[in-house]
């Protein structure tokens, strides 16, 4: 199995998606793995979506509101995201490895 380290999000102080991160082998991609550091006070959602369509919270993900390790099905999908969906405070930082085979 291979892995791609990515960063999804850095020292965010405001509500919004980050930019989406293509999964190039979308056909091989498996699981993700997301950290989040920074959260004070504050919400994280990963999205994804097939190739152009609507964004969606991913299926067996939920809501992150602390620090934290999640770990995500990302099988199918064409991109993801990460989307502050509040914050009072906190600078927010995501990195995800995405794994494949």
């Amino acid at each position: 199995m291979a892995q791609q380290i990515t960063t999804l999000l850095t020292a965010v102080v405001a509500t919004g998606a980050g930019s989406a991160r293509v999964l190039p082998d979308q056909i091989y991609a498996t699981t993700m793995m997301v950290e989040v550091e920074g959260i004070t006070t504050a919400t994280l959602q990963v999205e994804g979506r097939l190739a152009g369509g609507a964004w969606f919270r991913v299926p067996g993900s939920s809501a992150m509101t602390a620090d934290g390790l999640q770990r995500i099905d990302v099988s199918g999908l064409a991109e993801i995201r990460a989307n502050v969906t509040s914050w009072t405070s906190g600078a927010i930082t995501v990195t995800a490895a995405i794994v494949y085979g």
